[in-house]
């Protein structure tokens, strides 16, 4: 938390108009309670369990403290934020279940003056199906930001995914992790034969929190990272 919100402060950015947490995870929310001390926010998304978390009591307790407006994604809905700025939720939660429980898949969109950018996070294929069948509509989005399940794999329901889209552009993988290293559904090749431009970590003009200083930025510049130069 600490080191993303002196990241965004770097960038000249002190306010996030929404926060979502996927899951009830302990780390996660330890970093998020870290970036609310540090960073205004203006609205939280949570996940939701049949047995909340110590964390996740605490952390809704804090928001209560702050007045950040919180619930679940399925509760959101659609929320309009300031100007034009649209975001959009969708989730492969089961009917019988708490709403986000048990989840293997999510989807934000968020709109802008008519652009759309959809974040599409897939734990499982089957998840990625249910979103897909239950959410279609959520997906279509210009960009689409990828987030593989653990270990780096794509599903094969993944190139269903980028056609229901309809994306032009996708960005791909988390940490340093590029998509040939992938042991599930080949995205290189995959966005070769369907005309679709796929970037991911370790490209030219890519970022990243510096590895030599976490209060700094990397820059990916001819075949190598660099510290980036202060403005």
């Amino acid at each position: 938390g600490a080191r993303l919100a002196g990241s965004l402060r770097r960038l000249g950015i002190a306010r996030l108009q929404l926060l979502v947490i996927t899951e009830d995870d302990p780390d996660a929310l330890g970093g998020a309670a870290d970036l609310l001390r540090r960073i205004s926010i203006g609205r939280a998304i949570l996940p939701r369990a049949g047995a909340p978390s110590f964390a996740l009591r605490e952390f809704e307790q804090e928001l209560d403290r702050l007045g950040v407006p919180h619930g679940p994604p399925e509760a959101a809905g659609a929320l309009r934020g300031p100007g034009d700025v649209r975001w959009e939720f969708g989730s492969d939660a089961l009917p019988d279940r708490l709403p986000g429980a048990g989840s293997e898949a999510l989807a934000v969109r968020v709109t802008l003056g008519g652009a759309k950018a959809a974040f599409v996070r897939a734990r499982s294929g089957e998840g990625l199906r249910r979103l897909m069948a239950a959410h279609a509509q959520k997906l279509e989005a210009q960009v689409l930001r990828l987030l593989p399940a653990p270990g780096g794999a794509w599903p094969a329901e993944t190139s269903r995914l980028i056609a229901v889209s309809g994306a032009r552009t996708g960005v791909a993988g988390q940490g340093g992790l590029p998509p040939e290293d992938a042991t599930g559904v080949d995205l290189e090749a995959l966005a070769e034969t369907q005309g679709f431009r796929l970037a991911w970590p370790a490209r030219e003009g890519s970022l990243r929190v510096s590895a030599s200083d976490p209060w700094a930025l990397d820059v990916f510049h001819s075949g190598r990272w660099e510290k980036l130069a202060e403005r």
